[in-house]
């Protein structure tokens, strides 16, 4: 996949996020798995950057911990973390990141597309690609043909 340095920085932004985020839990008296802001994290990272970049920020979080970073929830790390009794989520937000991305891929667009065409046809089309990044002119180009 032939990436460009804004992707990797973006990307590399979201990991960053993440390993901010998923220290900081919420222990819970009643289960060996504390709550943490990961999943606010991933989420936010798929919405930005979508299925794949997003799923790619997660796995260099992941391999952050797995390598000796304190990043995951109370500031641990390492193979034990991810073979402990929150190791299962930890892989699992792996998939997490890939179904909901591909979710925000697919419906998002449709979205974006129907707001565009308000917007073609209200003439605020300016307005509206400036204000909405990556995938508006896409789905511009795709849904307001018939308007301009």
């Amino acid at each position: 996949m032939n990436m460009k340095t804004k992707e990797i920085t973006m990307i590399g932004l979201m990991a960053a996020l993440t390993c901010i985020a998923g220290p900081l839990s919420l222990p819970l008296p009643f289960s060996p798995v504390p709550i943490s802001l990961t999943n606010l994290a991933v989420y936010f990272a798929v919405y930005l950057l979508g299925m794949k970049r997003g799923t790619i920020s997660y796995c260099v979080y992941l391999l952050l911990g797995l390598v000796g970073m304190p990043v995951f929830s109370a500031f641990t790390s390492g193979p034990a973390k991810i073979l402990g009794p929150t190791g299962g989520y930890l892989i699992g937000f792996v998939f997490m990141a890939v179904i909901c991305g591909w979710f925000v891929d697919r419906w998002n667009s449709s979205v974006l597309c129907l707001w565009n065409s308000v917007a073609c046809l209200s003439g605020k089309n300016e307005l509206w690609r400036r204000a909405c990044g990556r995938r508006a002119p896409i789905s511009f180009r795709r849904c307001c043909k018939n308007y301009t």
